[in-house]
């Protein structure tokens, strides 16, 4: 499940919070993947658009894995949580 909403802070300067949730259904031992809530990303871009279809943008984002995807990755000794900050470029033509 995902949800991002675009906020205008000028013309061209846009705050995009987004927020994304994995569910498992079935437990699948081969890819390590629990049933129930997996893994939550929460996200922040701010982007200023040049022209519409040029548009470059920072943001922060949060992942964070729960219940037993959190405990295999503890396990294998990497983090079931991180704080990253992303850099990119939005265009299409």
């Amino acid at each position: 499940m995902e949800a991002e909403y675009e906020l205008r802070i000028t013309q061209r300067m846009i705050l995009q919070p987004r927020a994304e949730l994995n569910f498992g259904f079935e437990n699948d031992n081969e890819a390590e993947l629990r049933r129930g809530l997996q893994k939550t990303h929460l996200g922040l871009r701010l982007r200023y658009e040049i022209r519409r279809e040029f548009a470059p943008y920072l943001g922060l984002a949060w992942e964070k894995s729960f219940g037993e995807s959190a405990s295999i990755l503890t396990a294998r000794a990497e983090e079931a949580s991180e704080t990253s900050i992303v850099a990119g470029l939005r265009f299409w033509y």
